[in-house]
């Protein structure tokens, strides 16, 4: 039943939600119709589900509509069944005096066990109100059908019950078989488990795209589609280091992780949410895709792990490259990272590298001792990146193998991304405003593709902004007001081909969003 009201929703256009079936594991705690005072769940992992569930479920329109269905379904089995019990009760004559007399009879005999059987007999018979024998022996014509048609309602009445309890097990699944959740996994250990790959509903174009914030204390990661202003809930997490890695390159999967205090969990949606495809001791922040998506490169203590995207299967490489920042994967079996300024671990500060994964041997490529906001060109030939100790104004250029390093562009701020030529996409303040340039590899000419991302923002940085592939639009945070608390921030959707922005809307409770990456992942 579970497997087919999933499917009653496909069929109506929602995209599979994983966390469906964890919502109608909680039916009745999640139903509103059933009083929540007095529920209360022993299992510790299935009181902070619960709790995840109830912020996830309004937010989701598949987990909604699960829930509705479900309730509907069990209210109007439980209707079916009080009636037929109250049917079966007007039939059947209560037998609660008999039985009580028994009892009391049962309690008079063992002080008369001397009188003998025929008196005993004959005192049970005069006490007890049983039918005579008489009627036993020479029933009315019509008391066969009677007790039959009773026999027959206790047995309606049986096989309902058993029925019911079999279709809401195959509704609700057992809790003890599945109490994790997205932020709850197993024990740390370095092993993975194979996999049965799904791929959900896609679009062919790059049309949604992956948006992180904050609900109270509940981690939400989202698909937005920014021209029609719907979203849907991917994943929803009480973990405060809850952090997405990426977006596969073709669009269709998710890699994120969480950090539960013990351990960090990597989980690819639309895998699972519950079923983490690598875990690691400790806090790790870094993981990528390979180009063809075929493996995930993630960081740990211990070095590099290569994983399998379908499989799981996990291999511990580059024991030297432990708790490093990664940047790229080339399928030339190049890997690219940053070693971390003055030794720090997962930094994004300090000098470009990349290591051979066969052969272990490390190039440094850019000299700049403090380099940041490192960006491979689509081919793979180029590096962009700035150097603030040399000259925050200036944007460098070198060769991927460390060849002619150089400066590529005079007040160009940071690269964001690239547009469908290659030439690179360049974040800059104009005079208070924030603009998205264009600067041609080839002619070194430059155009004003944007001229206002986030109209009025005092503050926005190069992390701050999505471009899609092929630079035709992007989703970009800004920040309105002084920095801290009392700030407020504001996320816009900017079409790079006519030049034109729009503000996005999320949910009021929303707060520290921040844009992720375009996919092809369908929004309903």
């Amino acid at each position: 039943m579970k497997d087919d009201v999933q499917d009653s929703h496909a069929n109506e256009g929602l995209l599979p939600c994983s966390m469906s079936s964890q919502c109608l594991r909680f039916i009745d705690e999640l139903s509103e119709h059933v009083p929540q005072e007095g529920l209360t769940l022993e299992n510790t992992q299935d009181a902070k589900l619960l709790e995840q569930l109830r912020v996830h479920a309004p937010t989701c329109q598949t987990c909604t509509a699960a829930v509705a269905t479900a309730s509907k379904m069990l209210a109007q089995q439980r209707r079916a069944l009080r009636t037929i019990l109250d049917e079966g009760e007007q039939k059947i004559p209560s037998t609660t005096a008999n039985i009580m007399a028994a009892i009391q009879q049962e309690q008079i005999l063992p002080r008369k066990a001397s009188i003998g059987v025929n008196n005993h007999a004959h005192e049970i018979a005069s006490s007890v109100p049983f039918p005579q024998m008489r009627e036993l022996e020479t029933p009315r014509p019509k008391r066969p059908k009677r007790t039959l048609y009773n026999a027959l309602a206790l047995t309606a009445v049986a096989a309902m019950l058993v029925a019911s309890f079999g279709l809401l097990r195959s509704i609700l699944p057992s809790r003890s078989s599945s109490s994790s959740s997205s932020a709850m996994m197993s024990s740390p250990t370095e092993t993975m488990t194979k996999y049965t790959p799904f791929i959900p509903g896609t679009t062919a174009t790059w049309a949604a795209v992956i948006i992180a914030y904050k609900i109270k204390n509940t981690t939400v990661i989202a698909n937005y589609d920014p021209i029609s202003g719907k979203y849907t809930t991917l994943v929803t997490s009480l973990y405060a280091d809850t952090s997405v890695n990426g977006v596969s390159h073709h669009g269709q999967m998710l890699l994120y992780s969480v950090y539960d205090g013990v351990k960090t969990a990597y989980y690819v949606y639309s895998q699972s949410t519950t079923d983490a495809i690598y875990t690691t001791p400790g806090k790790s922040s870094s993981a990528i895709w390979s180009t063809d998506d075929s493996s995930i490169f993630i960081s740990t203590a211990k070095g590099v792990a290569q994983v399998d995207t379908w499989t799981h299967e996990a291999h511990l490489i580059l024991p030297a490259l432990a708790s490093t920042k990664l940047l790229n994967y080339r399928n030339d079996g190049y890997l690219y990272f940053v070693k971390g300024y003055k030794g720090q671990l997962y930094s994004s500060e300090g000098t470009f590298n990349r290591v051979n994964i066969t052969q272990g041997n490390i190039q440094q490529i850019t000299p700049c001792e403090r380099g940041a906001n490192f960006w491979l060109s689509p081919s793979g030939i180029t590096v962009y990146y700035n150097c603030p100790d040399q000259d925050a104004a200036l944007l460098y250029a070198v060769g991927s193998d460390g060849a002619n390093p150089h400066a590529f562009s005079f007040n160009a701020g940071n690269v964001i991304g690239y547009a469908e030529n290659g030439s690179p996409l360049t974040l800059v303040n104009v005079s208070g405003k924030y603009q998205v340039i264009q600067r041609d590899v080839q002619s070194a000419q430059e155009k004003v593709l944007l001229e206002d991302v986030a109209p009025g923002a005092t503050t926005m940085t190069a992390n701050d902004v999505a471009v899609a592939p092929l630079g035709f639009t992007l989703v970009a945070k800004g920040m309105y007001g002084s920095s801290g608390a009392a700030a407020q921030e504001q996320l816009w959707y900017g079409n790079l081909v006519t030049g034109k922005s729009k503000a996005l809307a999320l949910p009021q409770a929303a707060s520290t969003a921040n844009a992720i990456g375009w996919d092809k992942l369908r929004v309903p």
